[in-house]
Formats: C-alpha cells, structure tokens, sequence
C-alpha cells in the first residue's frame, strides 16, 4: 500500500502563507528552489532523510533576504523539523522505492464525497447521506485499495444531467 502523508505533505499555500513564505515563492529564486527541495523530500530513501532536511536547513541559512531567512526558518523548525521530521517521521513519510507514490485514489474517494454530500444538510439528513453515500461505497473501495487495485471509474454524466 502507498504512503499517505505524501498528499499532506504538499505545500499548499495556506500553510506558507501561515509562515509568510507565500509573497517571497516565484520572486525570490532562493525561497522558490528551498521550498522545491521539500516538496521533493518524501522521495529520499528514509535513511538519506534528515541529511536531506539538514542540506535544506543550510540553504535556508544562506537566503540573503533576511526577512524570508527568518520565516523559513521558523517554517523549517516548527512544521519540517518538528512535525514531518519528528513526528510522522522518514520511515512513515518516505516514498522511495514505491510503486504508487501519489495519493490519486484517496483524492478521489474525497471528491466523490463532495458530489455526493449536500452542500448544507440538516444533521439527521446528513448522517444519512453519511451512511448510504459514503460509508458503504467506501467500505468497497477501501477493498480496492487494500489489494492495490485501480479504482473503478464512475460513468460519465451526460450533458443533460451535467446541466439539470
């Protein structure tokens, strides 16, 4: 089976914009090539991790900038070194060597849960949308998951339904 957390681990801009590293990406060539380097670190084999994240920490050191220095920093010790490094930790987060190193098929069954799902139910309907449209396809794709398996596709909706 895949490695989960390398969905989670991608930088999504909410949490570099937590870190005000998000007005300094694509200005700053420095700030830009850092922040590649953790995205490409799940794909180091887990012993070659924390070398990998204590090369990182020395770049991030020389960032002339000192303002983008400072955030990078503070996101290198309190969200890499703290939460990735420490808590969920190489052996759990590394993908090298993997077959499937994407998380496509958990993607998925979150967008089928969006279509599914209305958009502001009551609680009791809800849970019931819950049950009958989440919870037992689920538990069939879980299987699929599990044994490795490609996800069956869903039938396309026609136009007419897409318009309705």
């Amino acid at each position: 089976m895949y490695n989960c957390y390398v969905a989670c681990m991608s930088l999504d801009t909410f949490v570099l914009s937590a870190y005000a590293i998000m007005r300094f990406y694509n200005v700053n060539r420095q700030v830009t090539k850092v922040v590649k380097l953790y995205l490409t670190w799940p794909f180091l084999p887990k012993a070659e991790m924390p070398a990998g994240l204590r090369y990182i920490r020395r770049l991030v050191g020389s960032i002339l900038n000192e303002t983008a220095r400072k955030a990078l920093k503070a996101f290198h010790q309190n969200y890499m070194r703290k939460f990735w490094n420490q808590k969920i930790t190489p052996a759990r987060l590394s993908v090298y060597g993997l077959v499937k190193r994407t998380t496509n098929d958990l993607e998925s069954l979150h967008r089928r849960m969006r279509v599914r799902l209305p958009q502001r139910p009551i609680f009791l309907r809800f849970v019931h949308h819950l049950t009958t449209n989440i919870f037992e396809p689920a538990t069939q794709l879980l299987v699929h998951i599990n044994n490795d398996d490609q996800l069956p596709a869903e039938p396309k909706r026609s136009q007419r339904e897409r318009n309705e």
